[in-house]
Order: structure tokens, then C-alpha cells, then sequence
């Protein structure tokens, strides 16, 4: 067996001198980082965009919601684009987070601090997607629910004090794993190699960081509080 030590991503792996083996595993997580950033990155711009249509009001949110779902081949696209695409990610990532161990106490940099962020707040997102999918998606197809009847029960859903924090909980939660897995994205992949680069694309993604979590959180607070008055 031979050690491998990351310790620029804060990753301890024991891994054999198999070259198959290491040669899968690497474009195994460049996959990884490919559909998180790709496919999954594109539809949480879109999901939380159109979230935020709350904000001017239900009868703006219902339009985009129909728009969308009148979109030809939805059920193809979905699949090829966003559940496959989650389900390796999320699946692959579940594995990345039990075998890979942090070194942080050891090499307490911010990186590492930075790793252990990513992995835990990939755990809190994929709970989060899992009730998020039973609360919409699997309801939808249960009771063939309407945009209007979406709208609705994702007011009764937001009107819970518990529930609110969750999905504030889960919302921060997806805007911090995808921008740290973009910073990460650009690293690795050799785009952006230039230390004093990588530090503006940090910022950068910070920045796109606040905005999508305005957005979301901007959507949950409208659901919320202007919910009722807006489908009257």
C-alpha cells in the first residue's frame, strides 16, 4: 500500500499502487467536479432565480413555473440534467466523505479548514435535497399538483418556524458546497493557476456566493411573509 497525502485539500487517502485503479479514481472525482459545477451548478442559478420571482409577487412565480414545466422534453432534460447528474454527485461525495480523512489538527491551514466545510455541508444539502424532492417533486407527482397548488404548499410548508430554519439552513448550505466546489473547480482543473488569480477568483465566487444567497433566502423570506397576500 502506498500514502498518499493531499494536504493543499486537506485529504488523507491510503490508496494501492494499482495505476487502473488510481487512473479511475481520478476521473471518478474530476466527474465529481465536473457535475457539480456543470449541470448541478447551472440549475441552482435557475431553481433559486426563479425562486426569487416570489419576491414581485405568487402570479409572477406561477408564470415561471409554467414556462418551465411547459419546456418540450422536461422529463428527458431533467433526467439526463439534473437527477443523474445528482446522483453520482451526491452519491460519489457520500463515499469521498467516509473514506477521506482531514488533516486538519495536524496541518490546521485554511484550506484544510476549508475541506472539512465542504464535506460537511455537503451532508447537510443532500438531507436537505432528499426532503426538499418528497415535500415538491414527489407531492407534484402524488396529487398532480398545479403551479398555483405548488405555490400554496410551499407557503404551508415555510409557514412552520422549524421548517423556515431548516430551509434557510439547507439554502446556505447549497450556496456554500457550490462555491467552494467552483473555487476548487478552477484550481484543479488548471484554469486559473496563478496564485495571486486563484485569490481574486476566491473573491469572486464570495461575491456570486452573496448574490445567490440573497436570492434563496430572499425567496424564503417572501413565501413567508408575502405569501398570503400575494395570491389573494
Amino acid at each position: 500500500m502506498r500514502e498518499i497525502i493531499n494536504l493543499r485539500l486537506g485529504i488523507y487517502e491510503k490508496e494501492g499502487v494499482n495505476d487502473i485503479d488510481m487512473n479511475v479514481s481520478f476521473w471518478a472525482k474530476r466527474m465529481h467536479s465536473l457535475t457539480g459545477v456543470v449541470p448541478l451548478g447551472c440549475f441552482l442559478f435557475e431553481h433559486l432565480f426563479s425562486s426569487f420571482l416570489l419576491v414581485f409577487g405568487f402570479p409572477r412565480f406561477i408564470a415561471q413555473v409554467e414556462f418551465l414545466w411547459s419546456m418540450p422534453c422536461l422529463c428527458v432534460l431533467e433526467l439526463g440534467l439534473i437527477f443523474l447528474p445528482l446522483a453520482y454527485h451526491a452519491g460519489y461525495g457520500i463515499y469521498l466523505a467516509v473514506t477521506a480523512q482531514d488533516n486538519f489538527r495536524v496541518y490546521p491551514t485554511f484550506a484544510n479548514f476549508m475541506f472539512i466545510v465542504q464535506r460537511v455541508s455537503g451532508i447537510v444539502l443532500f438531507i436537505f435535497v432528499v426532503v426538499h424532492l418528497w415535500e415538491t417533486r414527489v407531492q407534484k407527482m402524488i396529487y398532480d399538483d398545479s403551479a398555483e397548488q405548488l405555490a400554496q404548499r410551499m407557503v404551508h410548508i415555510l409557514a412552520s418556524n422549524w421548517k423556515i430554519s431548516f430551509y434557510v439552513i439547507g439554502v446556505t448550505a447549497a450556496v456554500i458546497h457550490f462555491c467552494r466546489g467552483l473555487a476548487s473547480f478552477v484550481t484543479t482543473w488548471g484554469i486559473v493557476v496563478n496564485p495571486r488569480m486563484q485569490r481574486l477568483v476566491n473573491w469572486g465566487v464570495c461575491t456570486l456566493g452573496v448574490v445567490l444567497l440573497t436570492f434563496g433566502l430572499g425567496a424564503l423570506i417572501a413565501c413567508r411573509y408575502l405569501g398570503n397576500g400575494a395570491t389573494a
